[in-house]
C-alpha cells in the first residue's frame, strides 16, 4: 500500500519537475550559449596569439642566429686579414721561405673558400634580403674582390713583396667596406628584430583588450539576457497567475480569459502546457457551474425551481429570524392559465409562462429571488422590506404583466395574475408563513383575481 501511494505521489510530481526544469533551461539556455559563444571567440583569440607568437618567436630566433652568423663572419674575417698581413710580414723580412708562404697560402684560400659558402648562405637568407639587396650585393662582391686580392697577394708575397702589398691595400680596402655593409645589415636586421618585440608587444595588448572586450560584451549580454529572460518569464507567471486569482474570485462563471488563450495558441513548452492546464481548469468550472445552474434553474421559464427557491426561503427565513429583520414571501399565480392552454395549446401557454417569467424577473430588486413554484404558479422571496415595500413591489410585478400582449402569429393574450403577500412576524415558523401566503392568495382569486392580498 505504501508502495502504491509513493509511486503515485512520484507520478504526480514528475510532470512538475519536468516544468521546473523546463523553466530553469528556458532560463538559462541563453546565458549559456552566449556564454560559449564568447567562450570559443576568447578561444579563438588566445590560440591566434600563441601561433602568432610562435612565428615571431621563430623569426626572433632567425634574427639571433643571422646576427650570431654575421658577427662570427666578421671575426673571421678579421683572423684571415690578420694571418695574411703576417704572411706577408714574414716575407718582407725573411723570416719565412718560400715553403713556409706556400702553406699560409694554402691555409688563407681554405679559410677563404669556407667563408665564401657561408657570406653567400648570409646573403641568401630571407631576413638578410629584407635589409636590403643592394648592400647585400655589394658586400658579396667585396668579400669576392677582398678573396681575388689577397690570393693574388699570398700567391706572389715570397716573389714579389712590392706588389703583393699592393694587393693587399686593394684587399683591405674591399674588407673594409665588407664590414661596413655587414654592420649595416647587422644593424638592419637588429631593428627588424626590434620591430618583432614591438609587433608581439603590440599584438599581446590588442589581444588582451579584444579578450576583455568579448568578456564585457559577453557579460553586457549574460545581463541583458537574464534581464529579458526574467521579464519574459515574470510576464507570464504574472499572467497566469492573474488568470488564477480572476477565477478564484469570480462568483459565477469564470470569466474569458484571452492571454491564456493567445499563450496556449502562440506559446511553446512549459508555458503553453501550463496555459492549457489554466483554460482546462476554467472549463472544469464553467462545466460545474453549469451543472449547478442547470440543477437550480426551471427549463422552462429560466427562473429558480421551486427546490432550489424552497432552500433559499429556509436560509432567509433563519437569518432573518437571528438578526431581527423581516422576510417577504410573494405567491404568484396566472389568472385562467387552463383557459390559455385550452384555447390556445400547450406550445401557447408554454410561450406565456415564458414572457411571464421575464416580466417578472424585471421587476425584481437586487436581492430578491423568484423562482417558479409549479405549474403557472411563481413566488418570490424578497429581504429586508417593510410591509409597504412588498405590496409596492407587488403592484409593480402585477402592472407590468398585466400590460404585456404575448402574440404568436395570428393569436394574442393578454394575462392578469392574483399575488399573495406574507411577511415573517414574531411567532411564525417557515410553515406558517407559507401558509399565510398562500391563503393570501386565496383570497385574491376569490375577491375576483388581478389584484395583490398581504395577510
Amino acid at each position: 500500500m505504501d508502495q502504491d501511494s509513493s509511486s503515485r505521489r512520484g507520478s504526480i510530481t514528475s510532470p512538475a519537475k519536468a516544468r521546473r526544469r523546463g523553466i530553469l533551461l528556458l532560463f538559462l539556455l541563453p546565458m549559456v550559449l552566449v556564454s560559449m559563444l564568447g567562450g570559443l571567440v576568447a578561444t579563438w583569440s588566445l590560440y591566434s596569439l600563441r601561433e602568432e607568437n610562435r612565428d615571431r618567436h621563430r623569426h626572433e630566433r632567425e634574427d639571433l642566429r643571422l646576427l650570431i652568423d654575421s658577427s662570427q663572419l666578421g671575426e673571421e674575417m678579421a683572423v684571415v686579414h690578420q694571418l695574411v698581413a703576417h704572411s706577408l710580414q714574414g716575407a718582407a723580412a725573411g723570416e719565412l721561405d718560400e715553403a713556409a708562404l706556400y702553406l699560409l697560402h694554402s691555409e688563407i684560400v681554405e679559410m677563404l673558400a669556407a667563408l665564401e659558402v657561408r657570406t653567400r648562405d648570409l646573403s641568401q637568407q630571407p631576413h638578410v634580403l629584407e635589409a636590403g639587396d643592394d648592400n647585400v650585393r655589394l658586400m658579396v662582391e667585396d668579400f669576392d674582390n677582398y678573396r681575388n686580392f689577397v690570393v693574388m697577394a699570398t700567391d706572389i708575397a715570397a716573389i714579389d713583396p712590392l706588389t703583393a702589398t699592393g694587393y693587399i691595400d686593394k684587399a683591405h680596402k674591399h674588407f673594409v667596406d665588407f664590414v661596413k655593409r655587414r654592420q649595416t645589415i647587422s644593424a638592419r636586421i637588429s631593428d627588424a628584430a626590434l620591430a618583432h618585440v614591438d609587433q608581439g608587444a603590440l599584438s599581446l595588448a590588442e589581444t588582451i583588450a579584444l579578450v576583455l572586450v568579448i568578456s564585457g560584451v559577453v557579460c553586457v549580454l549574460m545581463l541583458s539576457l537574464a534581464v529579458a529572460s526574467g521579464r519574459f518569464l515574470s510576464l507570464r507567471l504574472t499572467a497566469i497567475a492573474d488568470a488564477l486569482n480572476l477565477m478564484a474570485a469570480q462568483t459565477g462563471m469564470p470569466p474569458s480569459l484571452p492571454e491564456m488563450e493567445t499563450m496556449q495558441r502562440r506559446g511553446f513548452g512549459e508555458f503553453k502546457e501550463m496555459a492549457a492546464a489554466v483554460l482546462a481548469f476554467r472549463t472544469a468550472i464553467q462545466e460545474r457551474q453549469q451543472a449547478e445552474e442547470k440543477s437550480i434553474t426551471d427549463e422552462l421559464t429560466g427562473l429558480r425551481n421551486r427546490r432550489f427557491l424552497m432552500t433559499r426561503f429556509r436560509e432567509e427565513f433563519e437569518r432573518t429570524r437571528r438578526g431581527g429583520s423581516v422576510l417577504g414571501f410573494l405567491m404568484i399565480d396566472l389568472d385562467h392559465f387552463k383557459n390559455i392552454n385550452d384555447t390556445c395549446g400547450h406550445p401557447f401557454g408554454d410561450l406565456v409562462l415564458q414572457r411571464v417569467a421575464r416580466a417578472l424577473q424585471g421587476m425584481l430588486r437586487e436581492y430578491d429571488v423568484a423562482g417558479r413554484y409549479g405549474g403557472e404558479e411563481f413566488a418570490v422571496v424578497a429581504t429586508g422590506s417593510s410591509d409597504s415595500d412588498l405590496v409596492a413591489l407587488a403592484e409593480r410585478i402585477r402592472q407590468a404583466i398585466e400590460e404585456l400582449e404575448i402574440r404568436e402569429g395570428s393569436v394574442s393574450v393578454r394575462v392578469t395574475i392574483s399575488v399573495g403577500i406574507a411577511v415573517s412576524a414574531f411567532g411564525d415558523t417557515q410553515e406558517t408563513l407559507l401558509k399565510r401566503a398562500d391563503t393570501a392568495l386565496y383570497q385574491a382569486k376569490e375577491d375576483g383575481r388581478n389584484r395583490t392580498i398581504l395577510l
